[in-house]
């Protein structure tokens, strides 16, 4: 069996309810710590914040489970329905931890996260870094972009050609785009000038009739004279492709969106 290195590889190897619920479980743990990096240590995916890892998650034959947990005796009385040990949670897609749980669970975590690890002294390493590096480091460290090319060469999906010509107009619209598979998708997002990274664009390859580009605006979402996007979400909107001419039609508003919302972010 191939040896799993990523979040993307390890979420994908999974039966379908096991992946949705644990994708579930990531969603609400980055809705607490948006700044945490993807981790993949132990054989596990998981987070990383402060340059240390954070909390872990992964499945098992017959359950799922949360790692990294504290163990306090804080969520005795909101867990008792759940099989619990030092740090770890185990639940299953059909009965997850309730949405609310895992948030303050992490929240807790995030604290004492935060008191351990927030006020030492970076690394002589560290605070060599500039801006550049760590950008350079975080592409680097997994190639996004071989990792891109691997999942669209197995892709099979009608307008599989809309989504390569979109992908294009994204990666050429400014040298600052980073891509990677996220969400079991080809993705795009930017590594700032203080070296976080920032969730950007996302496929969805589910959708019917068209190529979806589901946009994030976590600094709110930008003007869009060209009327390039649909949606009325608070943080987020959708653009659809429905063939070749179409995104090259749309080639110069795409390209406009990218290089303003960068340009927010860096503010």
């Amino acid at each position: 069996m191939k040896k799993v290195i990523n979040t993307a590889a390890y979420l994908a190897s999974l039966p379908e309810d096991q992946r949705a619920v644990l994708e579930k479980v990531r969603e609400q743990i980055m809705a607490v710590v948006p700044q945490a990096e993807e981790h993949f240590g132990y054989g596990l995916p998981g987070l990383k914040l402060l340059e240390h890892p954070f909390i872990y998650f992964g499945a098992a034959k017959e359950h799922c489970a949360l790692y990294g947990a504290l163990n306090d005796g804080t969520f005795d009385e909101r867990l008792k329905d759940f099989k619990t040990s030092k740090g770890t949670i185990q639940f299953t897609p059909e009965k997850p931890i309730p949405a609310a749980v895992v948030k303050a669970i992490v929240k807790a975590k995030l604290a004492a996260h935060t008191a351990k690890w927030g006020k030492r002294t970076p690394s002589k390493k560290a605070a060599r870094a500039t801006p550049q590096k760590v950008a350079s480091k975080a592409k680097n460290t997994l190639d996004g972009t071989a990792e891109v090319d691997a999942y669209m060469k197995a892709l099979k999906h009608p307008q599989k050609d809309v989504i390569q010509a979109v992908r294009e107009v994204m990666m050429k619209a400014d040298k600052r785009m980073r891509e990677r598979v996220k969400w079991n998708a080809p993705s795009f997002y930017h590594v700032t000038g203080k070296g976080t990274s920032m969730d950007f664009a996302a496929f969805n390859p589910r959708a019917k009739g068209f190529v979806q580009l589901i946009l994030l605006f976590p600094m709110g979402v930008v003007e869009d004279p060209a009327q390039l996007m649909q949606g009325d979400w608070k943080d987020r909107r959708e653009a659809r492709f429905v063939d070749l001419s179409d995104v090259t039609k749309r080639k110069n508003a795409l390209t406009r969106l990218v290089k303003v919302w960068i340009e927010r972010i860096e503010k």
